[in-house]
This record gives C-alpha cells, sequence and structure tokens, in this order.
C-alpha cells in the first residue's frame, strides 16, 4: 500500500542493472550487512565505555549467578532504576556467547547491536511506506550512520532496544493513521498485536519513554489534522490488555519482593526526578540537543538544513505531518526537562532520518532546487567544520588521551574520512544529493571502522 505523496518513481518501478540495481533488490540485506560493518568494529575489543554499562553488566552478571531473574541487584545493593527486560536479554545473550565466570563485556552488548539493527530495518521498512523504496533505502543508511547510534549499539544498555520499540510502534501508528486518512480498511488484529506489544515491550525495556515519545506523537498529529477516531481504531483497550500481559507479571513480582520501594525509587526518584532537577550533574540549558544535532546525527546533518525546507515547504502533506508530529513535540519537551544526556533524543531521529531522506530523493527527482538555498549551503559548510573535529577527536585526541597513543598510521586514517566528507559537500553545493548521500555514508563507515577498530581500543 502506498501512503505517501505523489511523487514520481524513477527507480524502483524500472529494472536497474548493477550495484544499484542489487541494492534496490534486496535492500534489506545491504543494510543489515552495512549495519555489521558499523557496528561490531571494537564490539569485543572496547572495554566499558562508561558506569552505566559497567553497572548493567555486573546486575546482569549477578543474575545470572544467583538465579534470581526478579530482583535487580548491584553488587550488595537494589539496582530499582529501570525495569528487567534488558537484563533478560542480556542474561540470555551472555550464556549464548559467554561461558562462566561470565566476565566478556562484549557478549553483554549484543541486544543492543541486534536493536540497533532492527531500527535500520524498521526505518527502512517505514521509509518505503511512507514514501518508496529508495527513500526507506536512503532513510536506513543514513539512521545506520549515525553517530550517536552507533555508539549505542556498542554500549550494554537499554537504548538501542528501547529505540526499536519506539520506532515498531511508530511504524504501527502510521498504518492506523494513514488507512484512516486515506479512507482505507481498518487494520486487522494482527496490526494491533504488533502496536500494543511493541509498547509493551518497550515498557519492560525502559519504563514510559516508549508510550511518551508514542503519545506525544499521537496527540500532536491528532490535534494538528483534528481528527481523533483513528486512535479509537487501533484498539486501545485490547492494547491495554496486552500490555498488562506482558509488564505485570514482572511488576507484581519485584513489588512483592521489595515491598514497593522499585515503583517508588524507578518512578519518583530516576524518571520524575530528572524532570523536574538534574541529576547527577547532567544538566543543560534550552537548546542543548539543538546544539549537539550537528554532530549526534552525523553525517545526516548533511541534509537537515534541506530536510527541514522539504518538510514546511510540504507541512500540508499527511506523511509530513506524521513526521514533524514525531520530531518536534517531544524535541521541545526534552529540552525543557532539567536532566539532559545526549541519548535522550535518539528516539527521535528516526524522524529526521526519514525526513533527510525524503530531501535527498526529492532533490535527485527535481533538480535538487532544495539544496540550492543560500541556508542550505552555510549548513553544508557548518557540516564539513563538524566533521573535522569529530574525526580529529576521534582519531587524534582519544588515542591520544585513553589508548595508545597517535602515530601516522591515524593520521592517516584522516585522509579518507575528510575526502570523502569533502566530496560529500562539494556534490551537495552541485546540488548532486545522490552522490552527496553516498560520500556521507562513505566517510562515516570509514571514520567508524577506523576509530572503533583501531584507534580507541
Amino acid at each position: 500500500m502506498q501512503i505517501a505523496m505523489a511523487m514520481p518513481r524513477t527507480l524502483s518501478d524500472t529494472v536497474v542493472d548493477g550495484p544499484l540495481g542489487a541494492l534496490l533488490r534486496y535492500p534489506r540485506v545491504f543494510l543489515a550487512l552495512f549495519c555489521l560493518i558499523l557496528f561490531t568494529p571494537g564490539l569485543t575489543s572496547l572495554p566499558p565505555l562508561d558506569r552505566d554499562e559497567s553497572r548493567y553488566a555486573q546486575a546482569t552478571k549477578q543474575m545470572m549467578e544467583t538465579g534470581d531473574f526478579i530482583e535487580i541487584q548491584f553488587q550488595e545493593e537494589a539496582r530499582n532504576k529501570k525495569p528487567v527486560g534488558i537484563y533478560w536479554m542480556q542474561s540470555l545473550s551472555a550464556s549464548v556467547f559467554s561461558s562462566a565466570p561470565f566476565t566478556e563485556i562484549w557478549a553483554y552488548r549484543i541486544p543492543s547491536v541486534i536493536g540497533a539493527i532492527c531500527v535500520v530495518l524498521l526505518v527502512f521498512g517505514l521509509g518505503e511506506r511512507l514514501f518508496d523504496r529508495e527513500t526507506g533505502l536512503a532513510a536506513g543508511g543514513i539512521m545506520a550512520a549515525t553517530l550517536l547510534l552507533i555508539g549505542e549499539a556498542h554500549i550494554a544498555k537499554t537504548d538501542s532496544v528501547q529505540l526499536a520499540c519506539i520506532v515498531a510502534a511508530q511504524a504501527m501508528f502510521a498504518k492506523f493513521y494513514f488507512a484512516d486518512r486515506f479512507g482505507e480498511p481498518r487494520p486487522g488484529w494482527a496490526w494491533s498485536w504488533a502496536l500494543w506489544g511493541a509498547v509493551g515491550l518497550g515498557i519492560l525495556v525502559k519504563g514510559p519513554l516508549t508510550p511518551f515519545f508514542c503519545g506525544m506523537t499521537v496527540v500532536a498529529l491528532s490535534l494538528w489534522e483534528r481528527r481523533f477516531g483513528w486512535i479509537w481504531h487501533t484498539r486501545p483497550i485490547f492494547g491495554s490488555g496486552i500490555i498488562i500481559l506482558i509488564v505485570l507479571p514482572w511488576l507484581l513480582a519485584i513489588m512483592l519482593v521489595t515491598k514497593g520501594e522499585f515503583l517508588e525509587e524507578a518512578w519518583g526518584r530516576d524518571f520524575a526526578g530528572k524532570i523536574v532537577s538534574s541529576q547527577e550533574g547532567h544538566w543543560g540549558p534550552p537548546g542543548y540537543y539543538l546544539g549537539l544535532l550537528p554532530a549526534t546525527f552525523w553525517p545526516g546533518s548533511l541534509f537537515l538544513v534541506p530536510a527541514a525546507i522539504f518538510a514546511w515547504a510540504n507541512r500540508a502533506d499527511p506523511v509530513m505531518r506524521f513526521l514533524i508530529a514525531w520530531a518536534v513535540p517531544a524535541w521541545i519537551v526534552l529540552e525543557l526537562m532539567s536532566t539532559k544526556l545526549p541519548h535522550y533524543v535518539l528516539p527521535l531521529y528516526p524522524a529526521l532520518a526519514l525526513l533527510c531522506a525524503g530531501a535527498v530523493v526529492t532533490g535527485m527527482r527535481q533538480g535538487g532546487m532544495i539544496f540550492s538555498h543560500i541556508t542550505a549551503k552555510i549548513g553544508i559548510a557548518a557540516w564539513l567544520l563538524v566533521t573535522l573535529c569529530i574525526a580529529f577527536v576521534l582519531l587524534v585526541f582519544v588515542p591520544a588521551e585513553y589508548g595508545a597513543g597517535t602515530g601516522l598510521f591515524l593520521y592517516a586514517l584522516l585522509l579518507p574520512v575528510l575526502l570523502s566528507a569533502g566530496f560529500a559537500a562539494y556534490f551537495l553545493f552541485q546540488q548532486d544529493a545522490g552522490r552527496a548521500l553516498a560520500a556521507a555514508l562513505i566517510s562515516a563507515t570509514v571514520l567508524a571502522v577506523a576509530a572503533l577498530g583501531a584507534a580507541v581500543p
């Protein structure tokens, strides 16, 4: 079912030979392999990257050693912060890929890698449904190469798995919304199962964040369109039962074991506390995430200005409205929160990737008009500066400060990263969006492999 803007087809409606034809015929295979290239370097050699990763892995290890898969313990203390879902996944991963005493940190990272791959494939599927196959492929490539997602794929925490749940749920909401919007039959029960199952699993992984991000999208979109009946089509009463079935058994068990302390600490101190005050020194002013966006969304940030122009020009289109409702309202809320960490906005990046991909493919088909705007050219110059900083930090500064030091080899790795980035900027200046995207993804791939596989470990 095509539920997007009536955009002229080029490649996906024709037989295309060579590598491009293979990409369009087997996009999921290509994206999965692309993810493995980006997500596996350094996976086994990198030490724990932050204190939370060590805490998650240690708590999972203790869970496996004690056989208590209800209560979460970190050393001698109860870890009443996040639900149990990620610990169960890490326990399964460590038991399959490791052996006692289960000290290999990489074995605990496998769920994060799988979650990140699922995110990319889901973004492709959503892009294919909202636009077409080329746009879905471009969106999946942008999402896979995003600096923040590559980082989360290498850390044994909740964020990439939670993101997979959010994108899956958003895709299901899109299915129901567009069916109602275009007068098509109500999606069947299987879609409701998938929707509310994704929400329930997201709650079991990281509490109320999946309902928050999805709820912000649904409310904003419904208010914007003045269309509310489609929400009922998702079968929310049935969905509540699915969520209860997934979450309630463990929640009751942990409440009994901790005498109610888990909910008090997880909800009252960890979640609500981050809203009203900064925790553990993680404070940032409004605009914090916007300021970091050129780096954390790199290399896709090359296309952010054209994507904004593209979205605004087509804001009356229901596809644009869905993606804007996904990205903007929750972003504003997060900017107003006291506690800030760069990965808090990661659930909004799939919408940005889809908007950027839409701008790229539209530029390919319509002669690149949206890339000729002066603000787009300023954005290209700024992107080059950000690229230089990122490459220097990852290939020079980090190895010098935390690794084995720098050398001629690491300096030499800067050349292909910066050269391909330069080509990306040049192509976009020439309004050749397709080649610009390809060059940007090459730059990100070389940087990821070089930094994680050679420089940082």
